[in-house]
């Protein structure tokens, strides 16, 4: 088996359906349309949109995935469950709009909110929370956190992007910000430490999504910058704990990850207005609410249909990342991977297939 081949097919295929891609896929074009509809009537179910994928597009995804190989090694067994969240996330994309095959699909790439988690985020989904005065440009948010960056020599752009909804960095090695909206001092924090990491001595220091990227570049194998698979829930974690250390964690980014996990289930269940409607009831503003029911609700065309996307829950439920030993967190600088990797990364650091960063 040539791992070189096998890792850059898979580094093709990412580029076109990665996580990244995918995203941009379930969201959808009409999204200013539908929520003045949402506002003016409570009880309005919007029509998705999406962008839809290529043929052509889709025939390069299988043309590789027609060329993959695994031989049952360490660094194959990596490659193999890349290419299992690769193949769930093309059915994802290729559902979206069937809400019965499209929740599956997400089932299968994240799992689901069990009812433990569910009943601990209505435990404190009615805490009162201080609004944030968003009084910093996005021209000044640029400049600090690309200032946060050039600190540690990561080699990332920060751009403002009239295309998005969510600050996202991409593969062309830029952190992407909203225009035309000014943020918060937190928020301006949060995503510092979120996007990019580390805190103190004494907290230690963490990699954020950028700086995983960053360490994973330094690896042979660029599996590692790109992301194994499903290495997601561990991305987010991680993204979490180091706002948590840095003492940038807020009541209000809690109350919020709260109701992601209640979206998500709700959603399972129920049309975008009951999950709407619920999030007003707890006092979220209608545009917040209407942000929580959307990302519970993404992937379906019709939102009074039951189901969506079930991955949201990951942002509130960190025990697991939180209770690695420090060695075991350690391990996780190596690049994009998650905890289930952790016994391979042993093993190929033992072998000399993996090295391990100094921050």
């Amino acid at each position: 088996m040539d791992y070189i081949e096998t890792d850059n097919i898979l580094e093709n295929i990412d580029g076109l359906i990665g996580l990244q891609e995918w995203l941009g896929y379930i969201t959808p074009v009409n999204l200013k349309d539908e929520s003045k509809k949402v506002f003016e009537d409570e009880t309005y179910n919007p029509v998705f949109y999406y962008p839809g994928l290529e043929e052509d597009v889709e025939n390069q995804i299988k043309n590789y995935l027609a060329r993959f190989e695994s031989d049952g090694s360490t660094l194959g067994e990596i490659f193999e469950k890349k290419y299992i969240e690769i193949t769930f996330l093309l059915n994802s994309v290729k559902s979206i709009g069937h809400p019965v095959r499209y929740t599956k699909t997400s089932i299968n790439l994240f799992g689901k909110p069990d009812e433990e988690l569910v009943k601990e985020a209505y435990k404190g989904i009615g805490m009162e929370v201080e609004e944030e005065k968003e009084n910093v440009s996005q021209e000044n948010a640029r400049r600090e956190l690309q200032e946060h960056m050039d600190n540690y020599e990561v080699d990332f752009r920060v751009v403002i992007d009239p295309n998005i909804y969510i600050p996202k960095p991409d593969y062309h090695k830029r952190l992407l910000i909203i225009p035309d909206r000014p943020r918060s001092r937190q928020s301006i924090d949060r995503l510092k430490f979120h996007e990019i990491g580390f805190v103190d001595e004494k907290g230690g220091a963490l990699p954020g999504h950028i700086m995983r990227y960053h360490l994973g570049s330094q690896q042979p194998y660029k599996i590692f910058k790109f992301g194994t698979g499903f290495y997601l829930k561990t991305e987010e974690n991680l993204g979490v704990l180091v706002e948590k250390k840095a003492g940038v964690f807020s009541k209000k980014h809690e109350k919020e990850f709260r109701g992601r996990v209640i979206a998500a289930h709700l959603a399972l269940e129920n049309s975008f207005s009951d999950v709407y409607n619920e999030m007003c009831k707890y006092d979220f503003s209608k545009e917040d609410a209407f942000r929580l029911a959307l990302r519970a609700k993404r992937g379906l065309k019709h939102t009074k249909d039951k189901g969506g996307t079930t991955k949201d829950y990951f942002y509130f439920d960190t025990k697991e990342v939180e209770e690695l030993s420090p060695a075991d967190r350690e391990l996780l600088s190596v690049g994009k991977v998650g905890i289930r990797d952790i016994p391979d990364i042993k093993i190929l650091l033992d072998e000399g297939e993996l090295v391990l960063p100094k921050i």
